[in-house]
């Protein structure tokens, strides 16, 4: 008991930092959903992104979803089974779900977000949204060559890299050009 007690403060101690960091500088970029189809298969959210869920077991999930549950967007690991590119965490609720974006999202909202600026060379992309607040990232240098399909005026949704293991990935974001329909791992600058 006393040994696993030891190894419990340790794990602790060893972590605790990275949630706190976590907190601090990576903020969870969240979807709220603003209109929910009954049958579960069509969500909209709060920058006018339509995503259709893509089976029924996912629809399932989706009717129990209540507006404004936070959502949030990652890469679907598995979409030669199911379909889908992204998988759809809702934090409120504790379930996922998998889906595509059916509609990118509409300029007029303050949540829409659009690409300012690029600099190819060193990967950095800027991007601005409604609200005219510019946002910085740098992007993985492994993906260099998608984003050099990206272009000024572009639409991204934010998302995150990975939903699984314990340590916080170098690149902790998913930018997702709806324009060009790739995305890109990026990390705050």
């Amino acid at each position: 008991m006393h040994k696993m007690f030891i190894y419990f403060a340790w794990f602790v101690m060893a972590f605790a930092p990275i949630a706190t960091i976590h907190g601090e500088i990576n903020p969870k970029p969240y979807r709220y959903p603003v209109s929910l189809d009954r049958r579960g298969y069509v969500i909209e959210f709060d920058d006018g992104s339509i995503w259709r869920v893509v089976d029924s077991w996912s629809a399932s999930n989706v009717k129990r979803w209540k507006i404004n549950d936070a959502i949030l967007i990652y890469p679907g690991f598995s979409n030669f089974l199911n379909g889908s590119r992204f998988v759809l965490h809702n934090e409120t609720r504790g379930d996922k779900v998998y889906a595509e974006i059916g509609l990118g999202p509409l300029k007029e909202k303050q949540t829409y977000n659009r690409i300012l600026q690029i600099n190819y060379t060193t990967g950095v992309v800027d991007v601005v949204d409604g609200r005219g607040v510019n946002y910085h990232w740098r992007i993985d240098p492994s993906m260099n060559h998608i984003l050099s399909s990206w272009r000024v005026e572009n639409c991204v949704v934010y998302g995150l890299n990975s939903n699984i293991g314990l340590f916080e990935p170098s690149f902790p974001y998913l930018l997702f050009n709806v324009d060009s329909d790739t995305f890109i791992k990026a990390q705050y600058n």
